[in-house]
């Protein structure tokens, strides 16, 4: 009998135990990783280029190539990535839109085309910025026109 209580209570230990980290596993699902989830995953910045531009739409993805996958995937978007100054002019020229590139590049970005940012958003260590390029038909007027005569 004193054996059978030993193992009566072994087994309810290691119920309790198995309890203990269900529960721990559950309180992590439901609060920490969708938490993590929001910080580490792509989607945002997705969703907010499914606001700002019509399904057949090409986005423009500025250095921002390791978006491309997630962009694609997310949000169904064409995308066209490109790490030169002439590539972006290109895009903005050809009529492309929305715009993606990192915050810290966005006084980069508006030496060659202006845009106006729609949102910041936060995926792993890095902060991307969704914009959409403004369309100022007075830009360039200014380095075109004649020198005044003297």
């Amino acid at each position: 009998r004193a054996l059978a209580r030993r193992g009566a209570g072994a087994e309810a230990f290691v119920a309790l135990v198995a309890a203990c980290v269900a529960a721990g596993q559950l309180v992590a699902y439901a609060g920490a990783v969708p938490a993590l989830d929001r910080v580490q995953s792509p989607r945002p910045v997705a969703e907010a280029i499914a606001r700002l531009a019509a399904p057949h739409e090409r986005v423009g993805l500025y250095r921002a190539a390791d978006l491309a996958n997630a962009v694609a995937y997310y949000g169904a978007r064409r995308v066209d990535a490109f790490r030169s100054d002439e590539r972006l002019a290109a895009f903005a020229a050809g009529g492309g839109r929305v715009l993606v590139f990192e915050r810290e590049r966005l006084a980069e970005v508006q030496r060659v085309v202006p845009v106006a940012p729609h949102g910041d958003f936060a995926v792993g260590d890095e902060t991307w910025t969704v914009a959409v390029v403004r369309r100022d038909p007075l830009r360039g007027v200014a380095e075109r026109a004649e020198p005044a005569a003297p």
